[in-house]
């Protein structure tokens, strides 16, 4: 097996157990999350993707952003794809357990993959896209997240992890990967200052302590909005979108 495969395994697993904690406070975090995918996914003269496969779905997050004909979300978690087809069926959508690696489709199904926090421990970037882009249409787009280099909260959390390792990323080497792998209208964005789970755990631990807690998310919410405005790039993570030829 391919390290990478065992690191996103190790990942993936740690991630169903940790990382969907909800905790609603932030849910405007989340928004803006899925604010930056909406605007970066939208096709030439406003006409969303005919076909959607989100690798990697979670709890379905992205799914109301289009279609429900159109979207078919992804896990290899078999529980957040119960998840999925208990709560987000009105919103939309199909849901099926699957591998990113062993993916049951035929060539070029689809015009928009979403990879969302799916390839934090991939080392080989441009194997695992070019990979996934097999399975795009000529003019689709494949949007993807992995981890900025620049944000020192990511870094620090990541020496202390036990489990698992992310892979972090300069802006610089992303684009010439991408530039190299032949892709076209490379548009990169950065996001979340904080790591989401280092958010929810601050705000957790003034959780009895309402104002604070307040004073807690604003602040969150507002480095955020700060980051996103002066372009500081020192979110979380990149969003990356690129086109296929």
């Amino acid at each position: 097996m391919h390290t990478d495969d065992k690191r996103r395994r190790t990942y993936a697993g740690v991630a169903a157990t940790h990382w969907e904690q909800r905790f609603h406070d932030l849910e405007e975090m989340e928004r803006m999350q899925l604010d930056q995918v909406a605007s970066m996914t939208q096709r030439e003269g406003g006409v969303p993707p005919r076909a959607v496969l989100d690798i990697g779905c979670g709890t379905g997050r992205a799914a109301p952003l289009f279609p429900r004909e159109r979207y078919l979300g992804i896990d290899q978690a078999a529980h957040f794809v119960r998840f999925c087809q208990e709560h987000r069926s009105a919103e939309g959508g199909s849901f099926l357990v699957a591998d990113m690696d062993y993916l049951p489709f035929v060539a070029q199904a689809f015009d928009l993959v979403l990879l969302i926090g799916t390839l934090e421990s991939e080392t080989d970037l441009a194997r695992q896209i070019g990979s996934i882009a097999s399975y795009v249409r000529p003019g689709g787009r494949i949007h993807f997240t992995v981890q900025n280099r620049r944000n020192l909260f990511a870094l620090a959390a990541n020496l202390f992890a036990r489990e698992y390792k992310q892979t972090f990323w300069r802006r610089s080497q992303v684009v010439r990967l991408m530039e190299r792998g032949g892709y076209a209208d490379v548009a990169m964005a950065d996001l979340l200052v904080l790591p989401p789970g280092l958010a929810r755990t601050l705000a957790k631990a003034v959780y009895f302590a309402p104002p604070l807690r307040r004073a807690v998310v604003s602040g969150v919410v507002a480095l955020e909005r700060l980051n996103r405005r002066f372009h500081w790039g020192l979110g979380y993570e990149w969003h990356v979108s690129v086109k296929l030829p």
